[in-house]
């Protein structure tokens, strides 16, 4: 999926802005059907039983009904051509103001993924001291000690909560979970960021079906809840839990699974809001576009984590 770049002008400000205001429910299921009923309707009034017609034609303006009765066809295409006009309107509003990334935010994202590389060759250089100061003997002391896949998998959790922490458009505060998957079930909570605010809600009560961690991994795709505390109330099950009050008393959350080259979930990444519909289920397409850049590098240090296991067996 592309994602483009802001391209700045007024134009597209517009667009965006009116694009958000017809993403509410009020203008989608209120003004819009208004804005599209209203005119037409009275426009068809006037062709309709002479009661109505005339009941219309009393208080609307004159130079409104004598065009119509003298004009009769051209006033009934146009109801046709300004419905479509509006679906046109309504068209160009979303492909121009559409989300999309903003180059700062690339940025941002570009810089983390170097971070995380950086921590993996700064310990590379190390050990190719040690290797050649002796320190280090056998190949496989050097591999256990070049695979750390614990601490790079921290370091993209991290990574991610820097992220939506400084390009947040408004203050937020976020916590980021990474919970691991064995054979097919929620195992434990593997890391978190920031590391002294660890998740207060256990594994077994969010291994429940409804709950959006569970529903990540059985559907292996990304599950995002607009309100927690509303869904909650409804489904009464258990949300990622963490700070004072926690995630539970209002906030909104994304799961993603981690999913390895046999098509299996090794990990979900849950990362959390306390601020109501902050993440929405809208601008999936842009959470997607960030997460799999630090994911490619979660799976590759899970692939690692597997080797490693195996090595270490023998």
């Amino acid at each position: 999926m592309q994602i483009g770049v802001h391209s700045g002008g007024n134009f597209r400000r517009i667009c965006r802005w009116c694009y958000r205001k017809m993403s509410t429910w009020w203008a989608s299921y209120l003004l819009y059907p208004l804005v599209v009923s209203a005119p037409t309707g009275l426009v068809l009034a006037n062709f309709t039983v002479d009661k109505l017609r005339e009941s219309v034609q009393s208080w609307q303006p004159e130079l409104l009904t004598s065009l119509i009765n003298e004009y009769p066809f051209i006033s009934f295409g146009s109801v046709f051509l300004y419905i479509a006009a509006l679906r046109a309107v309504s068209g160009a509003i979303k492909y121009f103001g559409r989300d999309e990334i903003d180059p700062n935010k690339l940025l941002i994202v570009l810089r983390l993924v170097r971070e995380i590389v950086s921590y993996k060759a700064e310990r590379f250089e190390r050990v190719r001291r040690d290797v050649a100061d002796g320190k280090i003997t056998t190949i496989q002391d050097a591999f256990l000690c070049l695979t750390q896949p614990d601490q790079q998998i921290a370091a993209c959790a991290q990574a991610l909560y820097t992220y939506y922490s400084v390009s947040a458009d408004r203050k937020a505060e976020f916590r980021v979970a990474v919970a691991s998957v064995y054979d097919g079930a929620l195992h434990s909570w593997y890391c978190c960021a920031p590391t002294e605010d660890p998740p207060a809600t256990s594994i077994d009560q969010l291994r429940d079906d409804k709950s959006a961690i569970s529903r990540a991994l059985s559907s292996k795709s990304t599950v995002i809840v607009e309100n927690t505390k509303k869904a909650q109330k409804k489904e009464r099950i258990a949300f990622i839990r963490t700070g004072p009050g926690g995630i539970n008393n209002g906030g909104s959350l994304i799961c993603s699974p981690i999913i390895n080259s046999a098509g299996d979930v090794r990990f979900i990444v849950c990362i959390s809001c306390y601020e109501s519909r902050f993440f929405k289920k809208s601008r999936r397409h842009l959470y997607d576009w960030v997460f799999r850049h630090f994911a490619l590098r979660i799976q590759l240090e899970s692939s690692l984590q597997d080797v490693k296991d195996s090595t270490s067996r023998q």
